[in-house]
This record gives C-alpha cells, sequence and structure tokens, in this order.
C-alpha cells in the first residue's frame, strides 16, 4: 500500500505594508492542487467545495456578503460552494480555517491583505483519496435542520446522511417538509423520515406515518422497530449494549450496530476505555452467531464550529459498485463491505476480499492472506486484528508514524469472524478519541460450531432479566406488557436452540 503525501498553500498577492482602511470585497477562489498525468484524473485547478471559519484578533467572526448568519445561535462558520466573497479590511491580520472534511489536509493562515487585493486563491489537497475505489461515506445519524444538505455533503465529501426524527417532533411541519429519499446530483443523497427511538434508529422507511399513532408504547422499542420493518426500514442498534438488543437480535431485527460515534449526547467523552466497551458488546453479539456489520452516526445538529457536531464526524464507508442509489447504499450496509471512523482510515482484506466475505476453513485450508493497514493526517497507536473477540495481531505506530500497514498469512486456529480496528495517539488537551472498525469477515468450518456458548447464555440470561423485570412492573398497561413478554419469550426460545445445537455439536464431536 502506497500513501502520497500532499501539501497545501495559499497564493496570494505579495503582502506589502498597507494602511488599514474601509473594508472592501475579497473573493476567494478554493482548487484542487493535485496533479496528474493521468487525463482521466485531471484535478488540478478543480473548484473545491469547502467549510470555512474567517476570524480577526478580537475573535470576531467574518461571514460571506450576504450570508444570513442563523438568528437563534451564530455558528461562526460557513459552506461555500468553490469560492466565496467576504468584506474585509485591508492592513488587519485575519485567521481563515479551511476543511473539506475526511481525507483532506486543513488549510489555515493567518493572512494580511493588500489595500487593493480583492482576490485570493487558496489550493488544498487530500491526504488519502477513497471515491474512485468506490468507498462511499455515510452519516447514519444527523440532527440538521435549517441548511442546505447539497452543500454540506459536498463540501464533507458524503454520499448519504440519515436525518433521524425522534418521536415528538415527528410530525411538524419542519419535519414534514424534510420527509422522503432525496436523491442529490454527483451521487448524494439524504433521507428525513429516519425514526429516532431510545436505543435504536429505524432509516429509510418508505411510507410517511404519524409516529404518534404507529408506536404508542412507551417501555419498548421492539414494537416500534418492528413497525419501521415492516415499512421496508432497516434497524441500526445505536448502543449496542443496551437491554433490548439481545431481543432484537434473536427477532431479526438488527441490520447494523452503531461501533463509531455517540448513541443518546456528544456530552459522553469516549475515551479509549468507553470505546472498548462499546466494541465488546459488539464482539458479544457476533460471537453468539449473529452476522451484523458496522455502523456510525455523529448525531451532528451542525449548530457550533466543533468538529463532533459537523456531518461526518462519525462516518461509515461502503463499497458501491455501480450505480448509486440511497437504497442501494443501506442494503449495501447490510452485506458488510464496510468500515467505520471518527478519524482514521483503515484497510482490511482477506484473501483479497472485503468485509462481509465467509471463508470455509478446514484442517487442510487453515491459513488466509491478511492485508491490512490504517492511515491518518494525525499519529496512529495501533492498528489490530481481532478474531472473535481477541487481539491476535498488533502494529504500533509512533509519535511521528501516520500510517501502518501489513501483508502477512495468519493461520486460522478456530471458526466465527476476524476484523480490525486501529487508534490514534490521543491529542494532549483534546477530549475523546480517534478510532476506526471495519465489519467482520466469516470463518466457518464444516467440522465444528462458531457460536460460543458462553454469550449465548449471556445474552439468554439477560433476556431473562428483562422478562422479570417487566412481570413485576405494575406501571406496564396489560396490552403492552403482553407484546413485550410475547417478544422476550420468542428470543428465549431462539437463545436455547442455539445452546442445544451446541451440545449437540458437542455430543457428536
Amino acid at each position: 500500500m502506497i500513501f502520497r503525501f500532499f501539501s497545501f498553500f495559499l497564493i496570494a498577492f505579495p503582502l506589502l505594508s498597507a494602511e488599514i482602511c474601509d473594508a472592501m470585497e475579497v473573493t476567494f477562489h478554493v482548487h484542487d492542487q493535485r496533479v496528474t498525468r493521468d487525463e482521466n484524473r485531471a484535478f488540478q485547478n478543480v473548484p473545491l467545495s469547502g467549510w470555512c471559519v474567517i476570524t480577526d484578533q478580537a475573535g470576531r467572526h467574518y461571514y460571506p456578503v450576504e450570508y444570513a448568519v442563523p438568528d437563534d445561535k451564530p455558528k461562526g462558520y460557513f459552506y461555500f460552494w468553490e469560492h466565496f466573497t467576504v468584506d474585509l479590511k485591508p492592513g488587519v491580520p485575519y485567521t481563515i480555517r479551511i476543511e473539506k472534511g475526511f481525507g483532506w489536509n486543513a488549510y489555515q493562515e493567518t493572512l494580511t491583505l493588500e489595500k487593493d487585493q480583492t482576490e485570493a486563491i487558496v489550493k488544498m489537497s487530500p491526504w488519502i483519496s477513497l471515491g474512485h475505489r468506490r468507498w462511499l461515506a455515510g452519516d447514519l445519524d444527523t440532527r440538521f435542520r435549517n441548511m442546505d444538505p447539497s452543500l454540506a455533503m459536498d463540501s464533507q465529501g458524503l454520499s448519504l446522511i440519515c436525518r433521524v426524527v425522534p418521536k415528538a417532533t415527528a410530525t411538524t411541519d419542519v419535519e414534514k417538509r424534510a420527509n422522503g429519499f432525496n436523491h442529490l446530483p454527483n451521487e448524494r443523497g439524504f433521507t428525513g423520515r429516519d425514526w429516532a427511538f431510545e436505543n435504536f434508529n429505524v432509516l429509510g422507511t418508505i411510507q410517511e406515518v404519524v409516529l404518534e399513532d404507529e408506536t404508542p408504547f412507551s417501555n419498548t422499542d421492539l414494537y416500534h422497530i418492528q413497525k419501521g420493518r415492516n415499512l421496508g426500514g432497516y434497524i441500526d442498534a445505536k448502543v449496542p449494549e443496551s437491554p433490548e438488543v439481545p431481543v432484537a437480535a434473536a427477532l431479526g431485527l438488527v441490520d447494523y450496530a452503531r461501533v463509531v460515534g455517540p448513541e443518546k449526547s456528544q456530552d459522553e467523552i469516549w475515551d479509549e476505555s468507553r470505546v472498548i466497551a462499546r466494541f465488546n458488546a459488539y464482539y458479544d453479539l457476533l460471537n453468539a452467531g449473529f452476522r451484523i456489520p458496522v455502523s456510525a452516526g455523529s448525531l451532528a445538529q451542525e449548530r457550533e464550529p466543533i468538529e463532533k457536531d459537523r456531518l461526518g464526524a462519525s462516518r461509515v464507508y461502503a463499497r458501491i459498485p455501480g450505480t448509486f442509489s440511497l437504497g442501494r447504499y443501506l442494503k449495501v450496509l447490510t452485506e458488510g463491505p464496510t468500515w467505520a471512523s471518527n478519524g482514521p482510515m483503515i484497510t482490511l482484506l482477506v484473501n483479497k476480499k472485503d468485509p462481509g466475505k465467509e471463508f470455509e476453513i478446514s484442517p487442510q485450508r487453515k491459513r488466509i492472506h491478511i492485508s491490512m493497514g490504517a492511515r491518518s493526517d494525525r499519529p496512529i497507536d495501533r492498528l489490530e486484528l481481532i478474531q472473535n473477540g481477541k487481539v491476535v495481531e498488533t502494529l504500533v505506530g509512533s509519535s511521528t508514524q501516520d500510517y501502518v500497514v501489513k501483508d502477512f498469512d495468519y493461520e486460522v486456529n478456530e471458526p466465527g469472524w476476524i476484523a480490525a480496528r486501529v487508534f490514534e495517539k490521543p491529542v494532549e488537551g483534546e477530549e475523546g478519541i480517534r478510532y476506526a472498525h471495519t465489519s467482520p469477515f466469516y470463518l466457518k468450518d464444516r467440522d465444528s460450531i462458531s457460536i460460543r456458548k458462553e454469550p449465548v447464555e449471556d445474552l439468554k440470561n439477560r433476556v431473562q432479566g428483562l422478562i422479570e423485570k417487566a412481570e413485576a412492573n405494575p406501571d406496564i398497561a396489560p396490552e403492552e406488557k403482553e407484546e413485550m413478554l410475547k417478544m422476550y419469550s420468542q428470543a428465549i426460545d431462539f437463545y436455547q436452540k442455539r445452546l442445544d445445537k451446541i451440545a449437540s455439536a458437542k455430543d457428536e464431536g
């Protein structure tokens, strides 16, 4: 794997001494600086969209001419198509920062404009490019309101955003106007009728409903997400460690699990221990035999200039060969050629195949070929290969190394699954941690069962606890309690059948 490093710079007129005078309009043009000999990939001087913040030494924010600053809470930043014009004073130092989203080097400079300067050119380049390999990015949980989604998506390099609607606000005029599948130019689109519940999101429902009528229960999410599935939706378990996920998984109501990104609030600090706890909850499901790909969502509302409040702050990449559509993207996510990240890029190939594939192993054929790597604009701490929830290979980074890569043969010692994860080095003074995780490959052995007894028993016991808690709760309405206990009992039966299968395989062995 070869990574190329790119730089960025500002081309401006000579900055000579200039007296401070009244503000004048200055137009900034933002271009791609890459140079290629391939005529089919002529990047140089291609105009770019982006995200920008401009401040003076007093901390005041500056916006493009005729830009409508939000009334409720000024953002301090703006998106732009290709260029923007701002009223600035010559002779006054301004700090300008321009970003292009995941994979692009940010541009930041303190500049002082010349007296007669009316234009400036900014040139940018990426540290990694994924689009030509058909890896398309999606943010499955956003909460934005008054903004141009097409511009924001192009500026952040996204192909899909899901605008999730809390039940309490699902019938307001604003929500109704946003309903539906919205297909945009250049392989982009966003949904507007996705449903947010306590521990699950329902994505891509095919018809409009009044959620107040469709989801009357208040003590369970299961009834709600079943309704969403019946309407053609996909179920994202946004809190894999939550109590009802084992039930939903047993009922076939989990299409993806949010391995990257917050689930309820951006206020929670995700240090490495918190991230590992999320991973372990996900691994329990995989070890119990469920085939669930990873997902990611940012909860971005686009109200503050902080990175985690932007669309795509947490994102999932899916390889989408052929024609792009929203429905196709959501469907491909269930098949598993995916990886999720809030910062670094990660890749894992087994026998030159993408995640989601199944490989049959046997005593005569245990070796698989692994290609794994990670890349970032920050130093990498470590890249880990995970088999059945355990770290089996580690590539260590350094304080200066921003990529790690290795090709090797690996001998599989048991069936199950295999995936990869990467952590960046923590940044002093910055909350949280940046990381990425692939969806799993599945390793099947005809002579032994890949399901593990301990996680199946644990999930069954968790469901049994839900049954006991519901039966003892006098505040649950009889109709709702009946529906809950019915679903819980179905899950118990499912896990018992898996335990019986494990016992039978052991006896035959």
